[in-house]
């Protein structure tokens, strides 16, 4: 409560002081404003009857608002203090149990399945293994017809615009 009273405070005294020294430099560079209400009076101790004056607003306005008190054991649940412990820091701590993790099975099989697929193509490659690769290599794909393909145009344009635009963290709302 207190901490509120002195931030209160401070900011009543921060814009009379702010309102001061406005009022001094438009004085020396032109017309005034219209007064703020925050300005200080003139007379001597001005500003600290005014900030009596914000103390003994505050007091009243503590004072009319009603407040939920809370039972003792409501508090207890709320609070976020911890109670301290003491340990020695020398004393060794007993630590659970290792879990023994066996992956034999796994690694056999995968073994097994490398083994067969080295195998399978360990072999010397025939003449017929050759020409059959070479007639594979020079087959010409057949020509699609002319005339734009649209959806793939649609999905380069879609996948350049990503990469190029703006990061999505950057990117407003009314952006689209």
């Amino acid at each position: 409560m207190g901490e509120i009273l002195l931030l209160v405070v401070l900011f009543v005294v921060g814009g009379l002081l702010q309102a001061a020294g406005k009022r001094r430099r438009q004085g020396a560079e032109g017309p005034t404003l219209p007064p703020t209400g925050l300005e200080p009076s003139r007379e001597p101790g001005g500003m600290l009857a005014e900030i009596q004056k914000a103390l003994a607003e505050m007091k009243r306005a503590n004072e009319a608002a009603t407040f939920y008190s809370l039972d003792e054991d409501e508090v207890e649940a709320v609070t976020r203090e911890v109670e301290s412990e003491v340990r020695n820091l020398d004393d060794v701590a007993p630590r659970p149990a290792r879990v023994t993790v066996v992956q034999d099975d796994a690694i056999e099989a995968l073994t097994a399945k490398r083994a067969e697929w080295a195998e399978t193509r360990s072999r010397s490659h025939t003449k017929a293994d050759h020409r059959a690769f070479d007639a594979k290599t020079r087959a010409v794909e057949p020509v699609l017809p002319a005339g734009p393909d649209r959806a793939a145009a649609l999905r380069r344009m879609i996948v350049w615009h990503e990469v190029l635009g703006k990061p999505v963290a950057l990117r407003r709302p009314e952006d689209g």
